[in-house]
């Protein structure tokens, strides 16, 4: 990603990352990551034998550095809980601390405010975290089901949908599942529920074309609805699947094909 080039453009992007603008805190990120990736290959590996990787220090080292020591897993649960359970305000703190391991101090000079504030927003993230973080991330979800299992439950998903079935839709959700489609607010939740849209959503369905793709690391459906004028298939949706054990726990249908180019995904199907 480009580095920012001035203040004003510096401030701007700050300005719409505490506003939750994912793009712009990726790009912070970045920067960061850009800028401390030298130092970093000077660290020393982990004590050989050990059964967990020491979290990697970005920033200046400090003469007593506390040592800590995080999965991988851990690392993605905090990052997700982050982005998915946190306002934006609370937000930046515990990606830069838990996540990419810069201290305190320099939390506050990236987001130009102050160590206690950052302390205190760490603090209630963390207490939001405990509170509603899921045991197992989707990435070890998935390594456990493996690809070929992954795959079956997408192209039953296609095909549950494809014929309006609502009882194969709901064999595939977890009781509480949750279905929603940004950028509307509307959601639901509950696998009859859920599963009661089917044949209404039969039709579109049916007609669409359907690539399989990942977002974030997780399986999804990448949809191509029908032109009723041309018969040309164009973007439509991209369903994010999260699952809980072998069942989809969540269904985010992101009904926006302006997405589509930054995935990779082709203009038509």
């Amino acid at each position: 990603m480009a580095a920012v080039s001035t203040s004003t453009d510096r401030r701007e992007l700050l300005d719409a990352a505490r506003a939750g603008d994912a793009t712009a805190f990726a790009r912070i990120v970045e920067e960061h990551k850009a800028e401390r990736r030298t130092s970093l290959d000077r660290r020393s590996p982990s004590p050989s034998g050990s059964s967990r990787t020491r979290t990697r220090r970005w920033g200046r080292r400090r003469a007593t550095p506390r040592p800590r020591r995080a999965t991988s897993s851990a690392v993605e649960l905090a990052f997700i809980a982050a982005l998915q359970l946190l306002p934006a305000t609370q937000r930046a703190a515990p990606i830069l601390r838990e996540v990419l391991g810069f201290s305190a101090r320099e939390v506050s000079e990236s987001l130009e405010t102050t160590v206690a504030s950052v302390n205190s927003a760490l603090q209630r993230a963390r207490k939001t975290v405990e509170e509603r973080l899921p045991d197992r991330s989707q990435q070890e979800t998935l390594r456990l089901l493996g690809d070929e299992r992954v795959r079956e439950l997408v192209d039953s998903y296609v095909e549950a949908w494809a014929r309006g079935d609502v009882d194969a839709v709901k064999a595939l959700l977890a009781e509480d599942a949750v279905f929603s489609m940004p950028p509307w607010s509307m959601w639901w939740r509950g696998r009859d529920t859920i599963a009661g849209f089917a044949p209404e959503a039969r039709d579109t369905c049916a007609r669409a074309r359907t690539l399989p793709t990942r977002v974030n690391g997780q399986p999804a459906v990448a949809c191509y609805g029908e032109d009723a004028d041309t018969g040309r298939h164009l973007p439509l949706a991209i369903d994010v699947l999260t699952l809980e054990g072998s069942r989809i726990k969540e269904i985010t249908a992101f009904v926006m094909p302006e997405i589509f180019p930054r995935l990779g995904l082709p203009p038509e199907l």
